[in-house]
């Protein structure tokens, strides 16, 4: 769901109008693409307002669903400091109905995906913010995002070939891009942070949940999901429009949820609850490069005081497990990880390996 007619969408919340935010502040639009479109509301064109025009932004916290599951300790390790990942963005036809399980193009579902979008810039963000809760090895992943495109993704009309073109992975890059772009607009950590909703393993009011999401984006329908008590998955009903976020009620029917009335909004890995926004430590760290006596190659070692020592100890659940690469982890773990990706770029540029475990040891001093 990519290139020629980069797609000018935004995905409007579904019931009270909102003040409209300026089409570019998403996606780049083309010129052919009206600013004033709005999905499922008469002709327009497809490349760039989604035929399947109501969409769903369903995001994860895998906190919750690993409280609850057997999740192995690289996927908890993979988590995402301080935000919700993708599940998928969903394009469902105008009358609500799911485009159902086999897609909306046979030609275009690929056995594999990875190799693909491994070239490309959102690469990154890709295995960070669309992680599987299966694994950490890249079958796992692959699997899953070639089962969100087979299935959703080919329903993303901007993403065919006659928008995008033939050649290349286009297709896959617009999706995948798009998809990801919305999580970054639809961020909910800090909306629910912010009103006091802190995933600490406390229990929350539903209803209380929902209106810190509707404080940040009024208008929108959430569905919850949760296994036991525990909430792992916010579904927003969304509109696709050409510019701007507008308000169409008559067209989203309020998301349904599975979860109690009183529900559990799990901790992150470790028990670390990062702030929404960097804040600067009171104890300030430094790093220092030694050289070998035995060699030309230095070593880049953190050199903190005793008591910044002891709070690094905190990091050793998030940092001595193999899983994704590991950035921007709050303090005091963002130290250690700086070191160690200063001298070993993969373990913050691809991923979090056997052997940048072993540098958390002999570079950060913390036993794993």
């Amino acid at each position: 769901m990519h290139l020629n007619c980069i797609t000018s969408l935004t995905f409007a919340a579904g019931i009270a109008t909102v003040n409209a935010l300026p089409l570019d502040a998403l996606f780049s639009r083309a010129p052919s693409c009206s600013a004033n479109s709005v999905g499922c509301q008469g002709t327009s064109d497809s490349c760039c307002i989604p035929t399947n025009g109501l969409m769903v932004l369903a995001l994860q916290w895998l906190p919750g669903w690993c409280a609850m599951n057997a999740c192995s300790d690289g996927v908890v390790a993979s988590i995402p400091s301080g935000a919700w990942t993708i599940h998928g963005l969903w394009p469902n036809q105008c009358s609500g109905s799911q485009t159902g399980a086999n897609g909306c193009d046979a030609t275009r579902q690929y056995a594999s995906v990875s190799a693909a979008v491994s070239t490309m810039a959102l690469y990154s963000d890709l295995v960070k913010y669309w992680i599987s809760y299966k694994g950490t090895d890249m079958a796992s992943y692959d699997s899953f995002w070639v089962h969100e495109w087979g299935k959703h993704g080919t329903c993303y009309s901007p993403a065919d070939s006659k928008c995008v073109g033939a050649t290349g992975a286009a297709d896959l890059e617009k999706y995948f891009g798009d998809a990801l772009k919305t999580r970054n607009t639809y961020d909910l950590y800090a909306p629910l942070y912010n009103a006091g909703v802190i995933p600490n393993g406390n229990s929350y009011d539903k209803t209380q949940f929902k209106n810190a999401i509707l404080a940040a984006f009024p208008g929108t329908n959430i569905g919850l999901a949760c296994t036991g008590s525990y909430v792992n998955e916010v579904r927003l009903s969304l509109v696709a429009v050409g510019g701007g976020l507008v308000g169409a009620p008559s067209l989203i029917a309020p998301e349904t949820d599975n979860c109690p009335q009183k529900i559990v909004y799990a901790a992150p890995p470790g028990g670390i609850i990062p702030q929404p926004s960097p804040v600067k430590s009171s104890t300030t760290t430094t790093t220092k490069t030694t050289s070998s006596t035995s060699s030309a190659a230095t070593t880049t070692k953190v050199a903190t005081t005793t008591t910044v020592q002891s709070d690094l100890k905190q990091c050793a659940p998030l940092l001595c497990s193999p899983g994704n690469k590991r950035n921007n982890l709050a303090a005091p773990c963002n130290t250690c990880v700086s070191a160690i990706g200063a001298v070993d770029s993969h373990c913050t540029q691809v991923g979090w390996n056997k052997k940048c475990v072993s540098e958390v040891t002999t570079i950060c001093g913390i036993a794993c």
